[in-house]
């Protein structure tokens, strides 16, 4: 809440599947203030057990749309309203 409340919060990237019985997924998620200072925070989230199993089996195969697919490339931000950062 400090600088104001937030602006804008940002999904930076996430990562490949970790993990053998609970799989997750590194995420980076950027969060800006509206004074413009920014916090960046790393969580790992958790994956479905068969999505993850699923992603690794069809990257190892080479299926053509999951092997050239690469998840840190996915972004995307979001504004906040103001009304929300009191």
């Amino acid at each position: 809440m400090a600088g104001g409340g937030p602006k804008l919060v940002r999904l930076a990237g996430i990562g490949s599947p970790e993990g053998l019985i609970v799989p997750a997924s590194p995420v980076r998620i950027e969060i800006e203030a509206r004074d413009g200072t920014k916090v960046e925070m790393s969580p790992r989230v958790p994956v479905p057990f068969p999505y993850a199993w699923a992603y690794r089996l069809a990257s190892r195969l080479g299926v053509p749309l999951v092997a050239g697919f690469d998840p840190e490339r996915i972004r995307f931000e979001l504004g906040v309203p103001a009304i929300f950062s009191r």
